[in-house]
């Protein structure tokens, strides 16, 4: 694993001074806020909306995950609110049968064995005890009514283990922190610092309304993650000149995968 120098200062406040490198923001991907020509913030444009719109769904199918597996005994503590159409949500819980389940989990088709099926990027997938495994997929209709669609996994036995992967995510962001400086990428040098800094136990988390309730020390993986996204359109990671570099794509590569699995660990162990 390389050495990895702490090249900012963690504030009171949570946020990150670096103090060996100049105040630019090289690289920095958040743009001012658009207002109009009055002075006023414009409204939020329909890709804003879908964006929001999938980051609640997401939110959902997580807490859904979580209070099923709260009622099979699979894991310890009480059950958590549902942040977003809690009573459609929770007539849709109540139609399943504890002794009917062998097991439930929130999956994406972001792993390396995705068992999705296509054009399903996350669900819920439950296990049941006569050996069928269906995928559970919250979405929306035109009308933003809140349902459940399901797809039956007939070729799927087993469920994926997702095991506790905080060194290696924790590497990962050490590591393109650490290539970003040395490309003098400081913003992003930061942003993947500070990503690094939520995985401590010391550091304060400021509140993020797309993370369920969950115990914090599983919390600051779904934090980590969030925190060290790439992407995110004009300006992004993925945009800076040497994205081409091989050293740049591995490393990208790399941190995705384990945001990845962070998440899921997370959300199916905690």
């Amino acid at each position: 694993m390389r050495n990895f120098v702490p090249w900012y200062e963690l504030m009171e406040n949570g946020t990150l001074y670096n103090s060996a490198h100049s105040a630019t923001h090289n690289g920095s991907p958040q743009p001012e806020t658009p207002v109009t020509e009055t002075g006023e913030e414009e409204k939020p444009s329909l890709s804003t909306i879908l964006a929001l719109n999938r980051s609640r769904l997401t939110r959902v199918m997580m807490e859904i995950t979580v209070n099923l597996r709260t009622r099979l005994g699979k894991r310890d503590g009480r059950l958590i609110p549902i942040s977003s159409w809690e009573l459609p949500v929770n007539q849709w819980m109540a139609r399943f049968q504890q002794s009917d389940i062998e097991d439930v989990q929130y999956l994406t088709d972001r792993i390396d064995n995705n068992i999705l099926p296509p054009g399903v990027h996350a669900a819920v997938v439950i296990k049941y005890v006569s050996g069928q495994v269906i995928c559970y997929v919250a979405t929306l209709n035109e009308q933003e009514e809140f349902r459940i669609d399901e797809q039956i996994l007939s070729d799927v036995t087993q469920l994926p283990v997702f095991v506790d992967n905080r060194a290696q995510f924790l590497n990962a962001l050490q590591s393109i922190a650490t290539f970003a400086y040395q490309c003098a990428y400081q913003w992003w040098g930061n942003h993947f610092s500070q990503a690094a800094a939520c995985l401590d136990e010391t550091t304060p988390l400021q509140s993020d309304e797309s993370v369920p309730p969950i115990p914090e020390r599983f919390a600051r993986y779904i934090y980590a993650d969030k925190m060290s996204m790439m992407g995110g359109g004009i300006g992004s990671w993925y945009d800076l000149p040497n994205a081409r570099d091989e050293d740049f794509i591995r490393l990208s590569k790399e941190l995705g995968r384990q945001q990845t699995l962070a998440t899921l660990y997370a959300i199916n162990n905690c």
